[in-house]
């Protein structure tokens, strides 16, 4: 099982978009009385935080091809994400497409304090709830920063530290800054790769993308 960050333009772009689909249905619904209104109830909601910038949080989990959850395990799934990020009671619109994924679209700011939740290390916290869903699930194992419990080892590889500016961008946004992402990504990739094939296939998994690098000379 694999997760990623959609990144859309606010709380109707992102609702629209997990919710107009053809395959789309809606699992379930917090805090808003239809997915029509949802969007609108997360703004009014958003807007008694003073300070919040990006209150929309977005994000999906894909099983690999061929796999399938129940209705059940998706929002299983979603609800230990959702312990595991601090936003438990937010409002939120869960909705699968198709049999390998769902997506899920947040509202960072609480609907009782109407304190934005920050959502530090979204993507390893993520990752670790995915790495669980395999062993719960019988899914297929994909390697990732997290793989160090199930292989025994005794402690996990350090975590690359966030830069001044990263930090600050985190308070700012509650979002895990883009550039720590990949790079936690790309060490994980890098490690466990036995080809170019297999990495640019573990990258891909991660939401990234190998390219060939051609220079060009401008020499006469």
């Amino acid at each position: 099982m694999i997760s990623g960050v959609s990144h859309g333009n606010g709380f109707k772009g992102a609702v629209a978009y997990v919710t107009d689909k053809e395959d789309a249905r809606v699992l379930d619904l917090r805090g808003v009385f239809s997915e029509r209104t949802a969007a609108t109830e997360m703004r009014a909601v958003a807007a008694q935080s003073e300070r919040v910038q990006k209150p929309v949080y977005h994000r999906w989990f894909r099983v690999a091809e061929g796999e399938n959850l129940t209705d059940a395990q998706w929002l299983s799934v979603v609800d230990k994400a959702e312990q595991a990020l601090g936003l438990d009671g937010h409002q939120r619109v869960v909705v699968r497409h198709g049999d390998d994924h769902v997506h899920v679209v947040w509202n960072r700011v609480n609907p009782e304090t109407y304190k934005a939740q920050k959502v530090s290390h979204d993507f390893a916290k993520c990752e670790q709830v995915c790495r669980q869903a395999e062993i719960d699930y019988g899914l297929q194992a994909v390697p990732g920063h997290h793989s160090w419990k199930q292989a025994g080892a005794e402690q996990a590889p350090a975590a690359r530290q966030a830069t001044p500016g990263e930090q600050r961008h985190e308070d700012r946004t509650g979002r895990e800054p883009f550039a720590r992402i990949v790079a936690d990504v790309a060490a994980d990739a890098f490690k466990a790769a036995q080809s170019w094939g297999d990495l640019a296939d573990r990258l891909q998994r991660g939401g990234l993308t190998l390219q060939p690098y051609r220079q060009v000379s401008l020499a006469g």
